[in-house]
């Protein structure tokens, strides 16, 4: 499944930090992101990877997934771009 999130991420000074997610009418955070991925890996146990599921910067978001991930669908792999990946220490990524 790929995402390609940093489409979706929300770069206005006035609200950072927000997904907008098409056909919603309002944005969502990095949580609701990941709170929404996971109801689809349950959902459809056929998703064995996840491409880009968080913006470039969004270090905080891509922990947080990868923790639910290893906690409740450990066979659900992460692609992530080569920038997130730097930012992120192997203690980090479990």
């Amino acid at each position: 499944m790929n995402c390609d999130a940093d489409k979706q991420f929300n770069n206005d000074p006035k609200d950072p930090n927000k997904y907008e997610i098409e056909g919603l009418k309002t944005q969502s955070t990095g949580v609701q992101v990941c709170d929404y991925l996971m109801k689809m890996v349950e959902e459809h146990p056929l998703i064995t990877y996840i491409e880009d599921p968080m913006a470039e910067g969004d270090a905080e978001s891509i922990r947080k997934l990868k923790c639910m991930l290893l906690e409740k669908a450990p066979s659900v792999m992460l692609g992530l771009k080569s920038a997130i990946s730097a930012c992120l220490d192997k203690e980090t990524m479990l």
